[in-house]
């Protein structure tokens, strides 16, 4: 097994122990003495519990729209999770980049082998990654320095300007309640 694939072991490991997040991010530091990875902790992003990878990447951490959209169609109340990510892709909100012309701002997405959305990120260039894993910490990384329960296979998509992603959040709840 690489050392790549020892890391990515040792994060999943690490997901698994309950930690909060400004503990789990002084572990993913520890781990650097033994892995000798370049992840970095990214500080200064607000209460790190309170949203996930996709509500990072589209921009809706402490958005009060997103808020009144999830709180307006409880009892379900949706979330930008798996669910959305698969209604939005469904829907044509979400277009892939093919053509390996993808830069810095583009979205990174890692399935699992069974093609299923396990975890989203900002690309900062064509080897670095900005994503929140999970309610744990949020981090800038190499392409493949995450969890591997995230998966091997990676597609690019084209980022969705915030307006479209909140339009296209609200009428995702409307359908899923």
């Amino acid at each position: 097994m690489t050392n790549l694939n020892l890391l990515r072991v040792a994060l999943d490991n690490l997901e698994t122990q309950g930690l909060d997040a400004f503990k789990h991010i002084d572990a993913v530091e520890s781990l650097k003495t033994q892995f000798n990875h370049s992840i970095k902790s990214i500080a200064g992003r607000g209460w790190l519990p309170v949203y996930t990878c996709l509500v990072y990447v589209m921009g809706f951490n402490g958005d009060a729209t997103y808020s009144a959209a999830m709180k307006k169609a409880s009892p379900k109340e949706p979330f930008a999770g798996k669910e959305f990510f698969d209604w939005i892709v469904t829907n044509n909100h979400l277009m892939q980049i093919y053509d390996r012309s993808e830069s810095a701002g583009d979205w990174i997405v890692y399935f699992n082998p069974h093609n299923q959305f396990k975890h989203i990120g900002i690309l900062s260039d064509k080897k670095r990654v900005k994503s929140k894993w999970g309610e744990l910490g949020l981090y800038d990384h190499e392409v493949f320095e995450v969890p591997a329960s995230y998966g091997d296979d990676i597609k690019y998509f084209e980022p969705i300007k915030y307006d479209v992603a909140i339009a296209s959040f609200r009428q995702f709840a409307a359908e899923t309640v």
